[in-house]
């Protein structure tokens, strides 16, 4: 479900609440399952460009 949510992160907005919680999913799913199949298939995360990001003014 961890790799399900950063795939799913390639797809939103960019907010820096959304790419906090992306990073944050990512590190959580290499620091407690170093050895699972999904950790493989994920070796990146994305952060959205700064054109695609939501500014709050």
């Amino acid at each position: 479900m961890l790799h399900d949510v950063i795939v799913a992160g390639r797809y939103t907005t960019g907010d820096d609440d959304s790419v906090d919680l992306l990073q944050r999913v990512f590190n959580l799913l290499h620091r407690r399952y170093q050895h699972s199949q999904w950790t493989a298939q994920t070796q990146y995360w994305y952060e959205p460009p700064e054109s695609f990001r939501i500014v709050k003014h």
